[in-house]
């Protein structure tokens, strides 16, 4: 289960992923690879894993190549909720092997927090 939309209003990236076998990653990497080309530079993520369960060495190399679009597209900043310490732990090691910027958070509501923090800082730099 998977779900990735563009807000190229907010240039923000919403992604929720729950389970994943190999035939559904490749079509949310698929779909991330058209959706954040609607995006500008600096763009930031939204990236839901409440629901994730942890996947496969073959799965986890599809999520790596999602990553690496994402970095490609040029992410800014990204904040990430996480249920699960094993989530946190595959999702962190290789967010900070493609070089993105990521926090992580417990709840959605604190995810928001986090969103609404860097656009009043981005504000207040005048973008």
């Amino acid at each position: 289960m998977f779900e990735i939309k563009a807000d190229p209003e907010k240039n923000r990236l919403y992604i929720t992923l729950g389970r994943l076998d190999l035939e559904t990653v490749k079509e949310a990497v698929r779909v991330l690879g058209k959706e954040v080309w609607k995006l500008s530079a600096g763009f930031t993520v939204l990236n839901d894993l409440s629901e994730y369960s942890p996947v496969s060495q073959e799965v986890a190399l599809h999520i790596r190549r999602g990553q690496g679009i994402l970095k490609k597209a040029g992410m800014g900043r990204g904040v990430r909720v996480v249920s699960s310490s094993l989530a946190d732990l595959q999702f962190s090691r290789r967010a900070s092997q493609a070089g993105l910027e990521v926090t992580t958070v417990k709840t959605l509501e604190e995810a928001w927090k986090v969103l609404e923090e860097w656009e009043r800082e981005d504000a207040g730099k005048g973008g």
